[in-house]
């Protein structure tokens, strides 16, 4: 329990610590965030479901390979669309840039199948259903406090409550 407590408080720690306009002195490491952010929600998970130590060991490399694979398709297609001026591009390059980005999709709703299969042995569907709600959640929470620390906002008031 206290590491479940300990991991969260890391990973919103680090999220929160995270300079917005100042160049750091030393560069941030995207895996070492990622794996933190990984690491809080897994520890989450463990806790909504009351899962053992044994079923997280099974999980935990499962979930892992996941969110880096979707984690890097996301990426990918924002990379390609924020990089691109819609108003400079053929019809050609559009429709180019637009298919690429479906295959992205597809990939990213086959590396989900693949994951939710990869457990189905040691899960329900409605606890996988539950990690996949999980997940979200905690990456919507990560978006609200950074969105709260963008310049311009106010804080508090910029952040979503349901």
């Amino acid at each position: 329990m206290i590491k479940i407590l300990v991991n969260s408080f890391m990973a919103i720690t680090l999220v929160l610590s995270l300079p917005l306009n100042a160049q750091p002195q030393k560069p941030l490491k995207p895996k070492n965030v990622q794996m933190a952010m990984i690491n809080a929600t897994l520890s989450e998970i463990q806790m909504a479901l009351s899962l053992t130590e044994e079923q997280m060991e099974i999980l935990r490399p499962a979930y892992i390979h996941y969110q880096k694979r979707v984690t890097r398709l996301n990426a990918d297609n924002n990379r390609q669309f924020n990089r691109v001026r819609v108003d400079t591009l053929t019809d050609e390059q559009a429709e180019k840039l637009l298919k690429e980005s479906i295959t992205r999709s597809r990939q990213i709703i086959a590396a989900k199948e693949k994951f939710n299969a990869s457990i189905s042995t040691l899960l329900t569907p409605r606890q996988i259903m539950r990690i996949h709600q999980i997940d979200s959640s905690f990456r919507h929470r990560i978006r609200d406090i950074y969105d709260a620390r963008r310049p311009g906002l106010k804080g508090k008031d910029n952040i979503k409550h349901k």
